[in-house]
């Protein structure tokens, strides 16, 4: 945005209770002239109508313009009253009609470009907003608990998730400008002020403004989302929900959350979408399958909406696409919402695919620059400043910052080589199994790294002999915690990085000779990585290796969940070139169980009937001696006695009370109100004796004299499980 040769101006647009509010602006042909005098952007003008469309746009930032400062009123106690709301909004649009009418007063306006003059007819085309500018531009009521929240339509609050939407009346500024001049604009939730747009030709404001992803998905439904699935889930699988959060490894650009979601109130949009790419996994088994579906409709809808490009068939998926995890939202989580009155998710449903139609894809139409831009441009210098004539302030810190922009000095960028860091070890080759030793043992780091100094000399050497190269007098091995590649990614092997382990996961690209040896996911198999080396050979370039761990399908068939490769390291270990890295990938916990598909079970048999019978043979003649091994074992299982087990009576434990049938009135009487035991036991002893009585009468037996009641905190039940009902168990 180019503002160092800014002429702002002050024009008065409103004196209001002895006080003038201005609007700080520069002239918007003056705007549009310095846009025109950027090469970049006249190259890709047509003077001619076209209908282009490139498959990759870029948002430009030279392409932006400041065109000034609106006022904002001073509300001093009276912010409430019908007054006041109408005068900021009359002001409101007064400002939009000083700075823009320049571009309507005349049939067209003449710019000069390339040293001719060009006619052009200007026109408004979209306005980029959030819901409440929205509301502002439309001049629609911003409550949500108004009858007619939404600014596409005149659907009724009560209707807004389950109108047919061939019975939707679509606002336009010949219907609205007709309650206006009614006097009944509030009847359809409309401001008794004049609109200014109502007077610009070729806009309708009410299509135009549309709806954006960051605030309208983000900061909404997905926040929402996540709002009603804590609320859904209750305590104990909340906590459990924040748990699984905790515990998601590392992965570069994503935030990790290391007490869960304890407050989503001040999570940022990044935050949110850090959140969709976690939660389909957190959730699964956690409640219901509803539960994880809602989240996995969330992602394939999420995902079309930041399509570049959209066909009609596109368009297609998408509405089936939203109405499908609509439907879901709205079943799953009606109790949690007033009947799920909510406007965004309304215009989610019924707008956003006509929005995309008439002005192209929402990628082209999300505020978050913007936003960037109002935080360069407004928040930061506000508080650079010492709050004595702001504006004037605000305008000399851009021009400040523009300044300095413009007489940077842009650096070359070169090529980028491997960068390594967290330098680890430093050998010679002779000292290699004396460090493998040393380590493979030691108690002090994570187990992972344990696992690679135990593969990491056979590795190397089973390496280095398919190069047909070897070690030589004065060969250098270092070991390292990190790397940076070339493509500027972090590839990590770290004990701990800010408390934690940090072992990367990696997509490495297989050559067509090798991929008939994998299972791979189209070409691509993925593995941990244990250890980053650097090995040193004199006369021979280094070579820059990662000692990996495989991961293989969990099941036979390659096996998906919820659209990602289900995987389990398998114990296969590979020295790898960190060239053959294609990317690093993000493995998340498989959380819910798979009980009828596990390989734990067959995995800890192969153990037993093969592992430890080979263990135990000379490694001669193998399989003979695994045979006889096994032979052996079920010989000594056959003759095993077998324990008779006796049937396991009830023990009680804790014991709380002993009376005798005859105190039980007064037992209960004190302890139906007694402050220092919980609630839920008060409430025990308040229908202990009527529940009592009854169970006896339909036992037909009754109390004697000599009657004994016992109470306890907790009872083992003949199946080995325990029943509690204790008032402190560990606090």
């Amino acid at each position: 945005m180019n503002v160092q040769k800014l002429p702002y101006s002050k024009h008065c647009i409103l004196d209001y209770k002895n006080k003038e509010y201005f609007v700080y602006y520069r002239p918007i042909k003056s705007c549009i002239e310095s846009l025109l005098s950027n090469p970049d952007i006249i190259k890709n003008f047509i003077y001619k109508y076209q209908f282009l469309q490139s498959d990759r746009e870029t948002l430009y930032k030279d392409a932006k313009q400041l065109l000034g400062y609106l006022p904002i009123l001073s509300a001093n106690n009276e912010g409430q009253t019908s007054r006041f709301k109408r005068l900021a909004r009359e002001t409101f649009h007064n400002s939009l009609k000083f700075l823009l009418d320049p571009l309507f007063d005349e049939d067209g306006i003449d710019f000069k470009i390339n040293n001719k003059n060009i006619w052009f007819f200007p026109k408004i085309s979209t306005v980029i907003d959030d819901w409440p500018e929205a509301c502002t531009f439309s001049l629609t009521f911003k409550l949500a608990n108004s009858n007619y929240p939404c600014h596409f339509c005149q659907t009724h609050r009560n209707d807004l998730t389950s109108i047919r939407k061939d019975y939707i009346i679509i606002r336009n500024k010949e219907n609205m400008q007709e309650y206006y001049n009614n006097g009944s604009a509030e009847s359809i939730g409309l401001e008794q002020v004049y609109n200014y747009f109502w007077t610009i030709p070729n806009i309708d404001i009410y299509a135009a403004t549309v709806p954006d992803r960051m605030h309208h998905l983000d900061l909404g439904l997905f926040r929402y989302q996540i709002e009603y699935t804590k609320e859904l889930l209750g305590k104990l699988l909340k906590d459990k929900m924040n748990r699984r959060i905790a515990i998601i490894p590392r992965h570069p650009g994503l935030k990790i959350f290391a007490k869960g979601v304890q407050s989503i109130v001040r999570l940022t949009a990044s935050e949110f979408r850090d959140l969709m790419k976690v939660m389909v996994f957190v959730v699964d088994n956690l409640l219901n399958k509803d539960l994880s579906e809602v989240y996995v409709k969330w992602n394939r809808m999420y995902l079309i909406s930041r399509f570049e490009r959209f066909t009609e068939s596109d368009l297609e998926n998408f509405q089936i696409a939203i109405n499908e995890w609509a439907d879901l939202f709205i079943t799953l989580f009606w109790d949690c919402s007033s009947d799920m009155k909510m406007s965004k998710l309304h215009s989610w449903i019924y707008h956003i695919v006509d929005a995309i139609r008439d002005f192209g894809a929402i990628n082209r139409y999300t505020t978050e620059t913007y936003e960037s831009l109002h935080k360069t441009y407004v928040k930061i210098p506000y508080r650079l400043s010492n709050k004595k004539d702001v504006k004037m302030q605000i305008m000399k810190n851009i021009r400040r910052r523009a300044m300095i922009l413009r007489n940077q000095v842009k650096e070359t960028k070169t090529p980028r080589a491997l960068t390594y860091t967290a330098k680890l070890f430093i050998i010679n080759f002779s000292n290699i199994t004396e460090l493998c030793n040393q380590q493979k043992n030691n108690p002090n780091i994570n187990e992972t790294m344990r696992k690679g100094f135990k593969e990491f000399q056979n590795c190397l050497y089973e390496y280095l002999s398919e190069l047909k190269k070897s070690f030589t007098e004065g060969s250098l091995i270092k070991i390292f915690g990190s790397v940076t590649l070339k493509n500027g990614a972090i590839l990590r092997a770290t004990n701990k990085f800010h408390g934690r382990p940090w072992f990367s996961n990696i997509a490495v690209a297989m050559n067509n000779e090798e991929l008939s040896k994998y299972q791979s996911d189209k070409g691509i198999c993925y593995a941990q990585t244990l250890l980053i080396t650097e090995v040193n050979v004199p006369n021979e370039s280094p070579f820059h290796l990662v000692l990996v761990q495989w991961y293989n399908y969990r099941f036979d068939q390659n096996s998906d969940l919820y659209d990602c490769p289900l995987l389990k390291l398998v114990e296969w270990y590979n020295f790898i070139e960190i060239e053959a890295i294609e990317d690093i990938v993000h493995m998340v916990p498989h959380f819910g169980a798979i009980n009828g598909y596990t390989t734990e079970t067959y995995e800890s048999l192969h153990k037993t009937y093969v592992k430890i019978p080979y263990r135990l043979s000379n490694k001669k003649d193998v399989e003979m001696q695994i045979m006889k091994n096994i032979r052996r074992r079920a010989m000594i299982l056959r003759n095993q006695v077998k324990e008779t087990k006796t049937p396991r009576a009830l023990t009680y434990t804790a014991k709380l009370f002993i009376i005798n049938f005859s105190n039980i009135t007064e037992l209960c009487n004190q302890q139906k109100n007694n402050p220092n035991i919980n609630e839920t036991m008060r409430k025990g002893f308040k229908e202990f004796q009527n529940c009592l009585y009854e169970y006896l009468s339909e036992l037909k037996k009754s109390f004697t004299e000599g009657s004994l009641i016992k109470i306890f905190g907790s009872v083992t039940l003949k199946n080995g499980a325990i029943l509690r009902a204790t008032n402190k168990f560990h606090g």
